[in-house]
């Protein structure tokens, strides 16, 4: 499921989206892969790094829209895969 709240922001309208299925978190990723800058920031368990479990990541990487990436909603395996991709993404010298 794909939620899209729009709101005002200092002039501006945002979109604020969430994602929280398998296919729309492919879209997302790929639009990370085709950006030259993102911005993201971790929603966790904890606070201790070696034992929180991450929750939820949000992304922005244009002006007018923003992503919340909802793990907790997702399936232990799914869960995996999408950090697994997002540690390959962010681990690549190429970018």
């Amino acid at each position: 499921m794909i939620s899209i709240k729009k709101l005002k922001f200092y002039k501006k309208q945002i979109k604020f989206i969430l994602v929280d299925q398998e296919d729309p978190i492919q879209i997302l990723l790929d639009k990370i892969k085709g950006s030259s800058l993102v911005a993201f920031d971790l929603e966790t368990s904890s606070l201790d790094p070696f034992s929180g479990k991450i929750l939820g990541i949000s992304f922005c990487f244009n002006f007018n829209d923003a992503y919340y990436l909802d793990l907790s909603q997702l399936s232990e395996t799914l869960h995996a895969s999408v950090v697994e991709n997002l540690k390959a993404l962010m681990q690549d010298k190429k970018r």
